[in-house]
């Protein structure tokens, strides 16, 4: 390998996953955390080491005193020497044109770049960013075939058969789902989500949080179990903020799956050395 490969290799990225509820922002070393570059086989994907510094921001509220704090934040963990170049796969319009105006250099995913699998859906231009970064992954590890399952404020289920990404699904995220019920419903208040005895509840709070939890854990494996009955036996990828709440034996639960995939594409569109 060349000596300007390796440096490539080697540079970190920052990566940022603009969601509808939060801003999570990573630092990538290609050769360590990704799959097929320098040291890392695509065989070695399902053991890849967590991302450097991982930070969580919530999105900012209405107003321009939080707008600013946020961007303030954002454009201080941003200036890390060790970040040579920056990603952002974003699902929030406005925060995609607020972030790359502090971040002038940033590259923004979209459908147009460079993918390791065939498009099979009927407008690619309408499939989020975070879709399009989990499923390129999943095809960077060497598979034509997998599942991937982000659950999240919203949950998103994406099929990869022989190559070729077929489409998916898009519900409501569990807490997502029980926040919404809480606030809608006259005559409920808003329960956390979380694990419940699987056990009819003695009062109104505790109907709704166990409803909560199990309707919409099982409703999500559930969707699984008949994707799988219906396409075929295939790897199962978790990723999310809820992802593990759903685990089972013989899946693969990575937190930073999109992070990687967002930096795994910008690393591949770039031309070698």
């Amino acid at each position: 390998m060349s000596l300007a490969k390796r440096k490539q290799e080697d540079e970190g990225i920052l990566v940022l996953d603009a969601g509808n509820s939060r801003l999570t922002m990573a630092g990538c070393r290609p050769s360590l955390h990704l799959p097929g570059v320098g040291g890392q086989g695509a065989a070695d994907w399902q053991a890849l080491p967590p991302l450097d510094g991982v930070r969580h921001l919530d999105n900012p509220p209405p107003g321009a005193s939080a707008h600013a704090s946020f961007l303030a934040e954002v454009a201080a963990f941003s200036g890390d020497p060790a970040f040579k170049s920056r990603v952002l796969v974003s699902v929030v319009p406005a925060l995609t044109v607020a972030l790359a105006g502090v971040l002038p250099d940033v590259e923004i995913l979209d459908h147009t770049w460079p993918t390791p699998f065939v498009w099979g859906v009927s407008d690619p231009a309408a499939v989020g960013p975070d879709r399009i970064a989990n499923v390129a992954l999943a095809a960077a590890c060497g598979l034509r075939d997998a599942l991937v399952v982000d659950a999240g404020t919203a949950t998103t289920f994406d099929l990869l058969a022989g190559g070729v990404f077929r489409g998916g699904m898009i519900a409501p995220g569990m807490a997502f789902a029980a926040r919404k019920i809480g606030e809608a419903a006259a005559r409920l208040d808003p329960a956390p989500f979380g694990p419940c005895p699987l056990e009819v509840g003695v009062d109104t709070a505790r109907a709704l949080a166990a409803g909560s939890w199990h309707a919409g854990r099982f409703g999500i494996l559930g969707t699984i179990d008949g994707l799988l009955e219906v396409y075929g036996e295939r790897p199962v990828i978790l990723t999310g903020g809820l992802a593990r709440f759903l685990q089972r034996p013989g899946w693969v639960h990575d937190p930073w799956w999109t992070l990687r995939g967002a930096a795994w594409m910008a690393v591949s569109r770039k031309p070698a050395p």
